[in-house]
């Protein structure tokens, strides 16, 4: 039994307990990316193709052997053109751009116009080879080294967590950011998946990174970089758009405090808006730089407090106004 007043951890580190600041970096960090490129590789060479992998990497091949992009045009090309390089480098593609599947067919007669191409049959065909023939391809041919370039991007992206979770708080904290990454269920599902979903990850995580590096110490170079971190991204997916006004704003922020004279605040105020953007499900992070940004900079988290009071209802009276033509609206939400 515990005695009174005496602390439930010990005091000193148990001789079984290696502390993180004792283990060399150079071997955990090949040796935490090399376990999940394990477990990511053998997932990926033993499942079947997902509903979204057909139209992706038929489209990402497509690209390649024509420079038509008339395929899966509701995303970017950048991930499926990544997906579909070593394809094009193993002479692996083979799409059948004279089936009506990539013609499109007409609707009747003597009619000129054509009907849309089938995204979903022509992936199809791709990899399992025409539905008319008696023998099948082997899909895992195509998918396999297709799903081994999203990996990479997944390690790339662990490799981010590390480098930002260093540079916060010191090689601890980034050997450990890096471990709870490469073991999280998420990013381990959708590293192994021709998708937008994990690059898109990877441009958001990166471009905010990027952005906090330049505007904690700005310079043309960390600027050049942010902007080329927001072009890959917005390339990921159309969605990671919204990364444009975020640093915007945190750039107005932090030169607004240069302006203002306020010591540090234009640091704590890019930090929050990292925080906000990125880290919303850590409420103690982002509790943690609110108080530094309300004790380095009081004008800035009043303008801060501000912004978040009255945006939810400028929001519901933006969404309740009258639209001039209905198919402008996006349903985002």
């Amino acid at each position: 039994m515990r005695k009174r007043g005496v602390s439930p951890f010990p005091t000193e580190y148990s001789p079984y307990v290696i502390p993180l600041s004792r283990i060399p970096h150079h071997i955990a960090v090949p040796a935490l990316l090399a376990l999940f490129v394990t477990c990511g590789f053998v997932s990926l060479s033993r499942d079947s193709i997902t509903f979204d992998e057909t139209a992706h990497l038929g489209a990402g091949v497509s690209y390649f052997e024509t420079g038509d992009f008339r395929l899966n045009p509701e995303h970017p090309p950048l991930a499926k053109l990544i997906a579909a390089a070593p394809l094009a480098v193993l002479h692996r593609g083979g799409g059948n751009y004279d089936s009506p599947l990539w013609t499109g067919s007409r609707a009747s007669a003597g009619e000129p116009r054509r009907s849309h191409a089938s995204e979903w049959g022509f992936g199809f065909e791709l990899l399992n080879g025409h539905r008319a023939d008696a023998s099948r391809r082997d899909p895992a041919a195509r998918l396999s080294p297709a799903r081994c370039m999203i990996l990479i991007l997944g390690v790339l992206l662990a490799m981010v967590v590390y480098a930002w979770a260093r540079e916060l708080y010191g090689p601890p904290a980034g050997l450990l950011a890096l471990a709870l990454a490469i073991t999280c269920p998420a990013l381990l599902a959708h590293a192994r998946l021709v998708t937008t979903d994990l690059p898109a990850a990877l441009g958001f995580t990166a471009t905010t990174w990027l952005a906090w590096r330049w505007l904690s110490a700005p310079s043309w170079r960390r600027a050049a970089l942010t902007g080329m971190g927001l072009g890959g991204a917005v390339l990921f997916k159309f969605s990671c758009a919204l990364l444009a006004p975020l640093v915007v704003v945190l750039a107005a922020i932090a030169v607004f405090a240069i302006c203002m004279g306020l010591d540090g605040g234009g640091v704590a105020a890019v930090k929050l808006g990292v925080a906000t953007a990125v880290e919303y499900e850590s409420h103690g992070q982002l509790a943690a730089h609110l108080m530094e940004l309300a004790r380095k900079s009081p004008v800035l988290f009043v303008a801060f407090a501000g912004a978040v009071a009255l945006w939810p209802p400028a929001f519901v009276l933006w969404r309740r106004r009258p639209a001039a033509d209905p198919t402008m609206r996006i349903g985002v939400w």
